[in-house]
């Protein structure tokens, strides 16, 4: 991927082994295993397909070492042709518990990725149609994964952001379809609705409650494709509130199609200062809790969000709420001790 979505290797090496907590041996929700898991979601977009990060490899393999992984396989499926642009990148590798396979979501520095998220209209199989040419243009490297899941008779863990975690769903899915191997637990953030209603019935009758979507406050991302198009989540929905934290008991019970696209999502995608701090500041005003002009700016300051890792993370500090609590920092830190 692009230095765009990347994070400087000093934040990789302030979080640790992020793995310290995983557990292989669980396909039921386990929070350590939510945080080890998109900490490796984000380590695919550490790589990269540029050309123009040459370090970019052995940054990737400094890492998973830190983490105890085996070397790890990375792997691009790039394509741009008329009906046909994608570029999906990801990476897999094997750790004494597990074989982890990863995809990267959407890079505004990478076009093509955006392509994938504009062609939204579900094909024969009624899947959407972009995520589908992207899932299927690396299917060579998910069945890689496979079958080292298999000769090493761990089991298989799946997990992405965003588009990542879209394409990771259809990989999933022709785990099962296709080479009859079941992964262990697939885990997404920040995913968009993969399919229609058929995709729906038939993903979560064999992977429904192994399936865990992460929703981050007002995550634009996490409500579309809308819901009118015909479009339906899958797997089972954890939500957390803007700054929260997840945990086990986040889970919506019997929402599968949650959350929507609603009139709140549609301001929250202009608004860029949150109202209830907005609100709570103009009541300390109004209190004169807030010496005016003394404290003013030191308040004013407050109301913006903490600058996040790498270039994403600062360009979209004063961007649109359900933008930014869409990023990989900010999932990132939802699951921060």
């Amino acid at each position: 991927m692009s230095g765009f979505v990347q994070f400087p290797e000093h934040v990789f090496d302030q979080a640790g082994n992020v793995f310290a907590g995983f557990d292989g041996t669980l396909s039921q929700y386990a929070v350590a295993n939510a945080r080890s898991l998109m900490w490796f979601a984000q380590l695919a977009y550490e790589v990269d397909n540029t050309g123009v990060h040459p370090d970019a490899a052995a940054k990737v393999d400094r890492i998973r070492s830190k983490w105890k992984f085996e070397p790890v396989t990375q792997f691009r499926g790039h394509n741009i042709e008329i009906g046909s642009i994608y570029d999906t990148t990801g990476l897999f590798g094997e750790r004494a518990d597990a074989v982890v396979l990863a995809f990267a979501g959407t890079d505004l520095g990478v076009w093509e990725t955006v392509a994938t998220d504009a062609d939204f209209k579900a094909d024969n199989e009624n899947i959407h149609a972009g995520f589908h040419k992207a899932a299927n243009a690396v299917m060579d490297k998910v069945d890689a994964a496979i079958e080292l899941s298999k000769q090493r008779q761990k089991p298989l863990f799946i997990t992405g952001h965003s588009l990542g975690a879209a394409i990771g769903i259809i990989a999933a899915r022709h785990a099962v379809d296709a080479r009859n191997h079941l992964p262990r637990a697939v885990y997404g953030y920040g995913t968009p609705r993969v399919g229609g209603m058929t995709f729906q019935n038939g993903y979560n009758a064999i992977l429904g409650d192994a399936t865990y979507r992460h929703v981050h406050g007002r995550d634009l991302v996490a409500r579309v494709p809308m819901s009118f198009l015909g479009y339906r989540h899958v797997g089972r929905v954890l939500e957390c509130a803007t700054n929260g934290r997840f945990s086990d008991a986040n889970f919506l019970p019997g929402r599968p199609n949650e959350p929507d696209f609603t009139l709140d999502t549609l301001v929250n995608t202009v608004s860029v200062l949150d109202p209830l701090k907005v609100a709570q500041f103009l009541g300390q005003v109004a209190l004169g809790q807030v010496r005016i002009p003394e404290d003013v700016p030191r308040a004013l300051l407050n109301l913006l969000p903490a600058p996040g890792h790498g270039l994403v993370g600062q360009t979209f500090r004063l961007g649109p709420l359900a933008i930014r609590e869409h990023l990989q920092d900010s999932y990132i830190a939802t699951f921060a001790s």
